[in-house]
């Protein structure tokens, strides 16, 4: 696996623990209302973008190779 999206896949899950209920004990609509949670999400859907331009890049190589 790309080191790169081992290490995103990495920070995702390091941020949904961080938000999770059982570390806050907070339920999901109060969470709602924080700003570090808010941001949190933020951030994984910056790094899930970046994870589907790794997977992209890696489906190109891929054909690419095929195809030569």
């Amino acid at each position: 696996m790309n080191k790169e999206y081992e290490s995103i896949q990495k920070k995702i899950d390091k941020l949904l623990l961080e938000t999770s209920e059982e570390k806050t004990n907070k339920t999901y609509q109060e969470m709602q209302t924080d700003e570090d949670y808010r941001s949190a999400v933020k951030k994984i859907g910056k790094l899930m973008m970046k994870l589907e331009k790794i997977e992209e890049g890696n489906r190109k190589n891929k054909r690419e190779k095929i195809n030569t």
